[in-house]
């Protein structure tokens, strides 16, 4: 294992670059929980890389920080009214229905490497949408407080155990309940249902903030997955405000707070950015993504969020490390060279990568240093 003193400040350079100062060596870190998946899929996950224990001594012995590992920081169930879930599993076929008082919610879904993926939304016309708003008046959310210190604990100076929350109005119709089609064709026939839909998943998610505010985790992350090939105007239209809004009242709480994006950046960087979040996860650049690290520098210059990401999972397929080494060298010219950045995976490293790639970006970044080296 690559360790001593480079490793023992790992969660030291991750709070120096959130609380936006300047650490010594751009901290590493990254998301190999989709690896893992791509073992534990081909049967050959070994013991020691199962459960929360392993993956962090899959990241110890990868030299790598680790940061993400799939903890919510609240728990949802509907546990108001009369809502009910029932899930059916066939092999790789799972289909849930919610029942409401107003018609079920039918979801079908197929199992992908290390999720269920939606192959069919439930919301299939306007009038489902009431069913979802049920769905959301029914909701009651638990903080998860014991197993994050437990976390805290067990990662020590290897990272810093980012909880997740649960994705934005916009994000949750577009992602779980109707698909982009959908959306898009409610949108454009029933806007204000489908505004005043988006307004009843808002103030269930009062409930969820105030918890969150209680919470004892400084960091937290929105698992939005936004992408502007996806959502762009719609952002604008019906995420702006209410990121502003959610950002402003855990800022009030004392918590920092990012948001996951991992597709095309141009229409959403700097619209994100400007609501106040103070990091931006999962960022994936060219030839990946559709912005260069030096295009990203420009979308974000003036604004104080950070970068965390700028590595494309792509590289860890690349067979040349040269060609890694050198990508991840130009980049940090242009991401590295004011200190907001957390170097990380955009946005995981892939079934089939390199992993050792991992311990040689550890060795890469310790040996460039800080930027007044450069």
């Amino acid at each position: 294992m690559f360790g001593g003193d480079a490793m023992a400040f790992l969660r030291q350079r991750m709070a120096t670059v959130l609380s936006r100062e300047l650490a010594d060596v751009v901290p590493w870190t990254a998301d190999l929980q989709w690896w893992r998946s791509g073992l534990a899929a081909q049967g050959r996950l070994p013991a020691r890389y199962q459960g929360v224990e392993g993956l962090l001594r899959l990241h110890q012995e990868q030299c790598t920080g680790i940061y993400l590992d799939g903890l919510y920081m609240c728990g949802a169930a509907p546990t108001r009214g009369s809502v009910e879930v029932l899930d059916a599993v066939d092999g790789d076929s799972c289909v849930q229905t919610i029942r409401t008082p107003y018609g079920d919610l039918r979801t079908e879904r197929r199992r992908a490497t290390d999720s269920w993926a939606i192959v069919d939304h439930p919301v299939r016309t306007v009038g489902d949408l009431r069913s979802v708003c049920a769905y959301y008046d029914s909701l009651e959310y638990e903080l998860n407080s014991a197993e994050y210190l437990r976390r805290v604990s067990l990662y020590g100076d290897w990272g810093i155990p980012m909880p997740l929350v649960q994705r934005t109005p916009l994000m949750e119709m577009v992602i779980t309940w109707c698909g982009i089609q959908r959306f898009a064709y409610l949108e454009a026939d029933h806007a204000e249902v489908v505004r005043s839909t988006l307004e009843a998943m808002s103030l269930s998610q009062d409930r969820l903030y105030r918890e969150l505010q209680a919470c004892p985790s400084p960091y937290l992350e929105i698992g939005d997955n936004i992408s502007g090939e996806v959502v762009g105007g719609y952002f604008r239209r019906y995420g702006s405000e209410y990121y502003e809004r959610r950002v402003a009242e855990l800022h009030a709480a004392g918590k920092k707070v990012g948001t996951h994006i991992d597709g095309t950046l141009k229409p959403v960087l700097s619209l994100v950015a400007k609501t106040g979040v103070d990091f931006v996860e999962g960022i994936t650049p060219a030839p990946v993504g559709d912005l260069s690290p030096e295009q990203i520098a420009a979308e974000l210059a003036g604004l104080d969020t950070l970068v965390w990401g700028g590595v494309p999972a792509a590289l860890f397929v690349e067979p040349d490390w040269q060609t890694v080494r050198d990508y991840i060298t130009d980049a940090l010219r242009y991401l590295w060279r004011d200190g907001r950045l957390i170097l990380g995976v955009g946005d995981q490293v892939p079934p089939n990568g390199q992993i050792g790639y991992c311990q040689r970006i550890s060795e890469l970044v310790d040996e460039l240093g800080s930027p007044s080296r450069w």
